[in-house]
């Protein structure tokens, strides 16, 4: 999917992103009592508001490293389709990222619950809805890592 940009003069005094998720791509997700075999590697899609600037049709991977529990931090990857002389606080994106996925998956998720003991593999699944998070920016140096 192409990445939109609707541009207008971005007001000096904002500080704040706010972050539209719409939608999680669950590529695969495994959880075996054998910890070798536990992994997640998903996408997630959302839309960025800086100030009256919209980026639109963002996506970011997403992934459980094999190997490790499900309760362990997320790999949060580097955002397709998003540049500018700001960028999101990585921290809190990344903390964004992770609490919108296990609001879908996870022990108290709303679409699929999955317990302490659970053995599961799930693949290409999809779970919609939005969740609105505002974000800090910071300034973006030329040679972000992400």
């Amino acid at each position: 999917m192409l990445s939109h940009r609707l541009r207008f003069k971005l007001m000096p005094e904002t500080k704040k992103a706010i972050i539209r998720f719409r939608q999680i791509n669950q590529q695969t997700h495994n959880l075996s009592e054998h910890p070798n075999s536990n992994g997640m590697s998903s996408t997630i899609d959302f839309d960025v508001r800086i100030g009256p600037e919209f980026y639109l049709n963002l996506r970011v991977q997403i992934r459980q490293p094999y190997g490790t529990e499900f309760a362990e931090t997320f790999e949060i990857g580097r955002i397709q389709g998003f540049y500018g002389p700001l960028a999101l606080d990585r921290e809190q994106f990344s903390r964004a990222c992770e609490e919108y996925y296990r609001g879908w998956i996870g022990s108290s998720g709303r679409g699929i619950r999955i317990g302490e003991k659970a053995q599961i593999m799930m693949q290409n699944n999809a779970f919609c809805g939005p969740k609105l998070v505002a974000i800090d920016l910071v300034s973006a140096p030329s040679n972000a890592a992400w």
